[in-house]
């Protein structure tokens, strides 16, 4: 047995979704640092993101269905706009490069696609960045795809579709 969150439970019985409850409990409890507390733990804070980032890609990105395990780096982006921007950044890099999978560069469409109509954190100017960019996306897409004859197959435009679910999604939500 082991005490958790004020609980005492069987270590059999500890499951993610159990941990990750706790875990956001206690960063929502005591996320009422200061902006200048904030500074002051900015190394910290830095090398916490460039940890769950690379969790993020090594992980999540590669893992169908999670739920949860996300929402670790999604609450670092709450602390710092900076952290934000290069999580877009980065995830909207996976999209375009063709050295990653196509599962992985869909899934990134969608991570971007939730943390851009979930986060409350996220700006308004910041909202209107990333559908630029995911609409001009769409928008090469087809001019190479009308260049180069279009494809038949379904299969082969997955991730335009991705991007296309994922500018929904954002509308949808903030609507």
């Amino acid at each position: 047995l082991r005490s958790f969150g004020g609980a005492t439970i069987g270590l059999d019985s500890i499951s993610i979704n159990v941990s990750m409850e706790h875990n956001f409990t206690s960063l929502s409890s005591s996320s009422t640092l200061s902006q200048q507390e904030l500074d002051t733990f900015a190394p910290l804070l830095e090398d916490i993101f460039k940890i769950l980032l690379g969790v993020f890609d090594r992980h999540l990105l590669t893992t169908n269905q999670t739920k949860y395990a996300q929402w670790a780096l999604f609450y670092m982006c709450s602390l710092r706009e900076e952290f934000v921007t290069r999580l877009f950044d980065h995830l909207f890099d996976i999209v375009q490069n063709h050295k990653f999978p196509q599962q992985q560069r869909q899934r990134a469409c969608m991570y971007i696609a939730s943390l851009t109509s979930r986060a409350t954190y996220v700006k308004e100017t910041m909202t209107q960045m990333v559908l630029n960019h995911m609409c001009n996306w769409m928008t090469s897409y087809i001019e190479v795809q009308e260049e180069n004859g279009l494809a038949r197959d379904a299969n082969h435009h997955m991730l335009f579709y991705a991007m296309f679910h994922g500018i929904t999604y954002i509308l949808r939500a903030l609507h």
